[in-house]
């Protein structure tokens, strides 16, 4: 029957700290500004000086290996609860943690020459972080795979410390058996350790999938508007394409140009051009639906592209679009520039006459025939440019205004 030696025990939790202290440093050293990791790599440090200060205090427990090394490895299970909590961008817990390891380390101190009470405090002091992460990743909407497998590893975990927590708890009150509680005790502690290692792995898993979206999201992201880029936009085009071919699902597309920008950028330098792609992007990510896709597609050219609606709905669309960058003017310095656009309008649906083009091209048609009735419109291929007297762009300065 398998006899319990602590130190064997904490040598191997120095060994398989020092596992997955090699992993976080790799996910460390090639994601520096990820914070969690950062924080889950100095856990597994301090387990390993913990668990090498544990290995000094031998089957008696000494007072100060075992008080500062418990202390240690509990404070190090805290951290597991931070860096949970900094995963999900909540950025506390420090000081909750300081005085979850204090108090450990003072009721430790306590009931150091009670051997059975001193087991309490130690599961109990580890126990407490492993629950506080379990309760917090359960209140999480998304968890993922690796928030499972994590889940899972904390509760059988706070399992074995609840079994350890129980016989001890019997020793203590005078029913003790001591092959019983070797053999049971070792297998607890058992669970607690290979947890250790489960928990740490479905952080991994959570840290890679999170780091994988953020390159993803740099790669499909525009830079200056922050807005979805070109390869974004075409690949959820793709997608409602499929969508459309295999369950007849519209959809429509519109090919925005911010008018005159060339000139705008010639005259008044590339700052104010800038601002002016910022400006575009905030009136129309406020004027749209919540799922549509508005991209910058490139210069000052923008893409959106909405699932569910056909010709009439975008056309709506667009019409408030212009109406709302009419009367949302960009002012930077001395300067209040209200800014058009020309909008062109392509629907797919099942009884579209221009169903044999491609959607893009259509838009970019229709586009082209804004520009050419005057731009600060908008059109689809079956009806003209929409357009009234409003110019194109008015620049107010020093009080005066006039139109270019």
């Amino acid at each position: 029957m398998l006899q319990l030696d602590f130190l064997t025990l904490y040598i191997v939790i120095i060994l398989n700290s020092l596992t997955v202290c090699v992993i976080w440093t790799g996910v460390v050293a090639t994601y520096s500004n990820f914070t969690p990791s950062r924080i889950w790599l100095a856990s597994v440090i301090l387990s390993c000086i913990g668990g090498a200060i544990l290995s000094l205090q031998g089957n008696e427990g000494a007072f100060w290996p075992a008080t500062i090394g418990n202390t240690i490895i509990i404070y190090s299970f805290c951290l597991l609860w931070i860096g949970i909590r900094y995963f999900y961008d909540e950025k506390s817990g420090w000081k909750n943690a300081l005085i979850i390891s204090l108090a450990s380390f003072f009721f430790m101190a306590i009931f150091h020459t009670i051997w059975q009470g001193r087991n309490v405090v130690y599961a109990v002091g580890q126990s407490v972080p492993m629950a506080l992460t379990a309760i917090f990743l359960f209140r999480q909407r998304r968890i993922g795979f690796g928030g499972q497998i994590a889940m899972i590893a904390i509760l059988l975990g706070i399992g074995g410390h609840a079994i350890e927590t129980a016989l001890n708890l019997a020793a203590w009150s005078g029913r003790y058996d001591q092959d019983l509680y070797f053999a049971v005790e070792s297998y607890a502690l058992v669970c607690v350790i290979y947890g250790g290692i489960i928990w740490h792995f479905g952080f991994i898993v959570m840290a890679v999938n999170r780091l994988h979206g953020d390159i993803v999201k740099v790669a499909e992201t525009d830079e200056l508007t922050d807005l979805p880029n070109r390869r974004h936009f075409m690949g959820q085009l793709a997608q409602s394409e499929e969508r459309f071919l295999h369950d007849g699902m519209p959809y429509s597309v519109m090919m925005i140009d911010i008018d005159h920008f060339k000139q705008w950028n010639d005259k008044y330098g590339h700052k104010l051009g800038d601002l002016a792609l910022m400006h575009f992007a905030r009136v129309a990510s406020t004027t749209i639906r919540n799922d549509d896709i508005l991209a910058r597609t490139g210069g000052d050219e923008f893409a959106l592209l909405m699932p569910l609606a056909g010709e009439a709905e975008a056309t709506e669309l667009a019409r408030r679009l212009i109406i709302r960058l009419r009367c949302s003017p960009l002012r930077h310095a001395d300067l209040s520039v209200t800014i058009s656009a020309s909008i062109g309008i392509a629907a797919r649906a099942a009884n579209n006459i221009w169903a044999d083009i491609d959607v893009l091209a259509r838009a970019d048609m229709a586009l082209y025939n804004v520009k050419k009735a005057g731009r600060d419109g908008y059109a689809t291929t079956s009806v003209t440019a929409v357009k009234d007297d409003v110019p194109a762009f008015r620049v107010v300065a020093g009080g005066s205004s006039h139109a270019q």
